[in-house]
């Protein structure tokens, strides 16, 4: 029965760290914010930006005279907070979507991207341009991309597919590209599913170890709450000490995010994140163990 004690207690202290790490986990993809303020801070924002004013200043269709003063109105009308005020209703949309039943179909997110457009024909009337010449580029870049664009059909407006997307070369009969973005959503909502479930299974099945650890420990002729408490205030602390002290040693590389490197930024500070968003369970795991505790002491002094 002594063995039997050590394996549950165990398995209770493997459920704990499972609640606390998938509640962090299930935290971050709560809201849009925490989920934007991660895409932010990973970097990958700017490298949206990045790539996107490298596939329009390098359009065909550009004239070479135009190219450097174009070159310096992207810089300042593309950047990384213009792609998150375009993808922030978005990512709402998304969020939203998690929440709902598994049977409902994702929403196909229309980004709107005038605001950054008329943002770049202001930078470019402010170069010197005359009205025809403004006129024609405005002309082309509305060619070049709409004012709203649908988040399936993102990857032909940024990286892969921009050329025939640039140069006109796309028909409405060719076959849509899109599905790794509507997949990439839906493989996340069933992640997130898969999280919910071992969170609650978790929760379940660390009340019933808790109570068959106080079982056990009653019938080996212990007090009822020391070794379920001390367990429960053993793994709370611990994993209390990981959240507060782990995202302040992760670091992400100091140069810029690219789209090679992207993963290596977002992998340490999402980390970090779901760290912090885990230390409310683990103290709250370590108040339930200190005050089990306590009530055994009490009791021993009766």
């Amino acid at each position: 029965m002594k063995i039997f004690r050590i394996v549950t207690l165990i398995a209770l202290s493997l459920s704990l760290a499972l609640i606390v790490l998938s509640q962090g986990i299930l935290q971050q993809v709560a809201t849009s914010s925490a989920i934007s303020n991660l895409l932010g801070k990973g970097g990958v924002y700017e490298v949206v930006a990045e790539q996107t004013r490298s596939t329009l200043a390098a359009s065909p269709r550009l004239p070479a005279k135009y190219q450097e003063i174009f070159a310096q109105s992207l810089a300042t009308s593309v950047d990384a907070e213009q792609i998150e005020a375009m993808l922030k209703p978005g990512i709402v949309d998304i969020v939203t979507w998690f929440s709902q039943p598994a049977s409902t179909p994702p929403p196909d997110i229309i980004i709107i991207t005038k605001p950054a457009k008329d943002e770049l024909v202001k930078g470019l009337s402010e170069g010197g341009l005359s009205t025809a010449e403004l006129t024609a580029l405005q002309a082309d870049l509305n060619q070049q991309i709409p004012d709203q664009i649908r988040l399936s059909d993102v990857e032909d407006f940024v990286g892969g597919s921009s050329s025939s997307v640039l140069e006109g070369e796309a028909s409405a009969e060719e076959p849509s590209k899109t599905g790794a973005a509507i997949d990439a959503l839906k493989q996340a909502k069933s992640l997130i599913g898969i999280i919910q479930l071992i969170f609650m299974i978790s929760c379940v099945l660390s009340l019933l170890l808790t109570l068959a650890i106080m079982w056990l420990s009653h019938r080996l002729g212990h007090t009822w709450l020391r070794a379920a408490s001390g367990s429960l205030l053993a793994v709370g602390a611990v994993w209390t000490l990981i959240a507060l002290v782990v995202p302040m040693l992760l670091r992400a590389p100091t140069e810029p995010a690219t789209a090679q490197s992207i993963s290596n930024h977002l992998l340490p500070i999402a980390i970090g994140k779901i760290l912090q968003a885990g230390l409310l369970p683990s103290v709250l795991i370590t108040l339930l163990g200190g005050i089990g505790l306590s009530a055994n002491w009490l009791e021993t002094k009766k």
